[in-house]
């Protein structure tokens, strides 16, 4: 596993405090045992087919070893632990807060680490072991990992009435048409626009939108940070494509507007809303969920419940952005 993880022997012997030769020879008799090559050497050191089947084997009992640990833990001074959890930055800052005081009140000895990065970039760590959870967005499926649906994200156009009225010259009568409706695809060509990163798969489904729709809008800024989207439609100054799970920031900058121009509207893109689905899944190593009715049983206490209450939240997101929709104005 130090050799997986550092893809050298030279750099595994060195973390191992070993010699390359005891490393080399390690790796050697392992290979004779199974009767099988674990790695090719060129041009680059890389896992074979069975040093793959090996590593996920040596994870799930790193997991189960842990858990028996942690088991032990439990009966000696409760529960205690490290969760890593790999998740976008503007989803933390709204998720986590959520139900991180109710879960710490549970947990007191559990300590959390976020990780930020793009979907593909936190496979690989979770592959890896680098860690524990990962808030997949639309993850690709990989038959080496384990995944829990825990809601479905849409899309929504977030503006304010006053730069829908200055930039794509709308009346206030034409804003409360595209509340309760939708808003014309004409009308986000003539507005500038800021969109996520070229990588995320909020950015592809939307350019998938502009291309069915047939419209090129202004792309005045790319930028993963969600609150910024935010802040910039506040201002003015733009347009954004938002998913569900960061609605609830819009409705909360509800609570400082007065003025009703410079309220945001949250207006639903028209198409077909299936084509703009997000699926927002739990990711863990394989072999972590167990089948049946509950499938986080297999799983020590601290991470199930930290795993159930963030399906929880996600969820009454959703139940809050579909009961404050279609009246969607912020």
């Amino acid at each position: 596993m130090q050799v997986v993880k550092e893809g050298s022997f030279t750099k595994a012997a060195a973390a191992a405090y070993m010699s390359q030769q005891a490393v080399s020879e390690h790796i050697r008799n392992l290979e004779e045992r199974y009767g099988v090559r674990l790695f090719t050497r060129k041009p680059r050191l890389a896992l074979t087919e069975e040093g793959e089947i090996l590593r996920q084997a040596l994870l799930q009992i790193s997991n189960k070893e842990q858990d028996v640990k942690l088991r032990f833990e439990q009966l000696s001074k409760g529960v205690a632990g490290n969760i890593n959890l790999g998740i976008n930055s503007s989803r933390s800052s709204w998720l986590i807060p959520c139900f991180y005081t109710a879960y710490r009140r549970k947990f007191p000895h559990v300590s959390l680490s976020i990780y930020s990065d793009d979907t593909v970039r936190l496979t690989e760590q979770l592959r890896h072991g680098d860690l524990d959870i990962m808030f997949g967005v639309n993850a690709a499926f990989d038959q080496s990992l384990d995944y829990l649906h825990l809601t479905d994200d849409s899309i929504y156009f977030v503006a304010s009435r006053l730069f829908l009225k200055k930039r794509a010259g709308a009346s206030d009568a034409d804003i409360d048409d595209w509340t309760e409706g939708c808003v014309p695809a004409a009308v986000i060509e003539r507005v500038p626009v800021s969109m996520n990163t070229v990588q995320s798969t909020l950015a592809k489904l939307v350019s998938q939108f502009f291309d069915e729709a047939r419209i090129a809008p202004e792309l005045a800024l790319r930028t993963s940070n969600l609150n910024t989207h935010i802040n910039l439609c506040a201002s003015h100054q733009v347009g954004a494509f938002l998913p569900t799970g960061i609605i609830p920031a819009v409705i909360e900058r509800a609570k400082t507007i007065t003025s009703s121009d410079e309220r945001l509207c949250v207006l639903r893109l028209p198409t077909d809303q299936a084509q703009l689905k997000l699926r927002i899944d739990c990711v863990l190593p394989g072999g972590s969920l167990a089948g049946g009715d509950d499938p986080l049983s297999a799983l020590p206490a601290f991470k199930s419940t930290f795993i159930t209450m963030l399906r929880q939240t996600c969820q009454s997101y959703t139940r809050l952005v579909d009961r404050w929709l279609p009246g969607g104005r912020a």
